[in-house]
Order: structure tokens, then C-alpha cells, then sequence
């Protein structure tokens, strides 16, 4: 947990600056390490994730299903068209969602533009898995 609320301290403080983002949940696991933030803003619930000493963010619109979390990976794809190797939070993911906020919210702000959000990042998680997987 201590790693997450640094990164929430420091790099990633933007998403907590003049209250764009409140902290609604977070859970610490006594094995690995492993724990959880997640923060929601008006429209988009973003859910920092330690696993097995692994650090990544992952994505849902607030007006989405509650079970369907999309990772960075997959965002990066959908909106830059950029494959990353790995969904681990590097300085590149942070600063991709430092330029795509504003944008994730724009979609994700009525019913609609969130259920197609949710349909393009599904697809985009299916391609990219079909791309590794076969």
C-alpha cells in the first residue's frame, strides 16, 4: 500500500489535485504486498493496482458496468494506437494518462458515450489478446 500512496503523492498527485479525483476504496492483501486504490472523478473510476510486486492502473467508466475494468494497456491502444509490452505503470503510461484524462472523460460522460467506450476498449482487449495469444 505504501508504494500506491507514494505514487499517489508524487507522480500521479495530478489526479488528486483541485479535486478531480476523491479516493473511494482502497484493500491491502498480507501476501506479496499486494493492494489497491481507487479513485473516481465525475465520470471514470481508475483502480491503482499492486499484484505480486507489480504496479499498474486499470480503467472503468463511472457510468459503466461495475465488473468491467479495462488496463492501461488497452487504453493506450484504443486511443494512440500504441502496443505497449506490458501493463505495468512506467513513465509512459503515467504521462499517457496525464494527456488523455480530459478525453476519457469527454467519452465517458453520458450513458451512451460510456456504453461505446466500453464496447471500443472491449474490442480493443480482444484484438490485442488475439494478437498475443492467437
Amino acid at each position: 500500500m505504501k508504494e500506491l500512496l507514494q505514487l499517489l503523492a508524487g507522480p500521479l498527485v495530478f489526479l488528486l489535485e483541485h479535486g478531480r479525483f476523491s479516493i473511494v476504496d482502497s484493500s491491502s492483501g498480507r501476501s506479496f504486498g499486494d493492494a489497491s486504490v481507487t479513485l473516481q472523478s465525475a465520470g471514470v473510476r481508475l483502480e491503482l493496482v499492486r499484484d505480486r510486486s507489480q504496479i499498474s492502473i486499470r480503467f472503468q467508466p463511472a457510468l459503466g458496468p461495475a465488473d468491467e475494468w479495462f488496463w492501461i494497456g488497452v487504453l493506450r491502444r484504443l486511443l494512440e494506437g500504441d502496443r505497449p509490452g506490458s501493463d505495468e505503470l512506467d513513465r509512459g503510461a503515467i504521462e499517457f494518462l496525464r494527456r488523455s484524462l480530459d478525453n476519457l472523460e469527454d467519452r465517458a460522460a453520458s450513458a451512451d458515450g460510456s456504453a461505446k467506450l466500453v464496447d471500443d476498449l472491449t474490442r480493443a482487449r480482444e484484438n490485442r489478446a488475439q494478437e498475443l495469444f492467437g
